[in-house]
């Protein structure tokens, strides 16, 4: 009798725990944001005829606007373990007496080359009197990252592109700017890092070499959807583990139930695994802390559940009672 209360107990407490750490994640969950994308002010991917351009050079200016070349960033999508690179689409919007802008880029009054760091194609040209559009490019992540932390990996990182005139080689002055876009399941965090740009409302390279920085970490969504696995992944096996723990103390006879509903859970188990977003590659840090302890355990207690099973005399209690006698 007191086998049983104590069981119950365990499993009120169980209910407690579980109700605690679901109200607690259903917290958390309101609100999260899918990804965004956040960047310095000298990202701005407006350019504004209208503000101050006095520290840019005289000749630099037409009619208030700067004869500048804009660089726009479109963030599409973050690969950390086939490609390792961040997918972007680069668009050149000419400013000013550069040329003449369109919806999907523009139409420039000089040919020029773009290169750039990429894990692909290094160097586009546009030519001019024809309409610029937008050119991929894979931006590679660093070598050295942390990717086996997931859901909590990092990566950071910079990236430099180069603008010059495609017939004399001389660099075009030029701006980078970021686009609003942002990619679901990260979030993306960009800065200038050039350290020679003239800074007025926007950081405006000379010398046609722009550099910025970013920085790229899974979203709340991503981490919170992995948080939920993991708790899905623990109750099971702390289930498992009463279970098994019920048939030892002889509070629950052991049962072909008991071992198809362990057995049924371990290979839900390796869906489980299959379903954490950003789908993370196996060797994961998630994997030495959550999934493989938890098929280890599931094996063990399989084992222990079917031999406790073999064990029993009550299988046939008339052949039994049989022998007996």
């Amino acid at each position: 009798m007191r086998s049983i209360q104590d069981s119950l107990r365990v499993g009120k407490l169980v209910a407690r725990i579980v109700s605690v750490v679901g109200a607690i994640y259903l917290i958390l969950s309101i609100g999260v944001s899918q990804g965004y994308i956040s960047h310095s002010a000298e990202l701005e991917n407006v350019v504004d005829c209208n503000a101050d351009w006095s520290s840019l050079p005289a000749d630099l200016v037409t009619n208030g606007c700067p004869d500048i070349l804009d660089v726009e960033i479109s963030s599409i999508d973050v690969d950390p373990y086939d490609t390792r690179a961040l997918s972007t689409l680069i668009t050149i919007y000419p400013q000013g007496d550069t040329g003449f802008q369109t919806a999907s880029g523009g139409i420039l009054n000089n040919s020029v080359q773009v290169m750039y760091e990429s894990a692909s194609d290094t160097v586009f040209n546009i030519k001019s009197q024809q309409i610029s559009g937008a050119h991929s490019v894979e931006m590679p992540l660093p070598t050295a990252s942390n990717s086996k932390r997931y859901p909590f990996d990092t990566y950071k990182g910079t990236w430099s592109v180069i603008v010059e005139d495609d017939a004399t080689g001389e660099p075009k002055p030029m701006s980078l700017s970021v686009s609003s876009n942002a990619i679901n399941g990260f979030n993306l965090t960009y800065e200038s890092a050039s350290e020679n740009a003239v800074v007025s409302t926007r950081a405006v390279d000379l010398d046609g070499t722009s550099k910025i920085a970013y920085t790229i970490e899974r979203s709340e969504t991503q981490k919170l959807m992995a948080f939920l696995l993991i708790l899905i992944t623990a109750t099971g096996v702390f289930s498992s583990a009463l279970v098994t723990l019920a048939v030892y103390r002889r509070i629950r006879p052991p049962s072909l139930a008991g071992l198809a509903w362990l057995a049924t859970f371990l290979f839900a188990l390796m869906q489980i695994r299959a379903e954490y977003p950003g789908n993370p590659p196996l060797g994961v840090m998630l994997d030495s802390i959550v999934t493989f302890p938890a098929i280890a355990l599931l094996l063990l207690m399989i084992v222990l559940n079917a031999f406790a099973w073999l064990s029993r005399h009550d299988w046939d209690m008339e052949n039994h009672l049989r022998d007996e006698m």
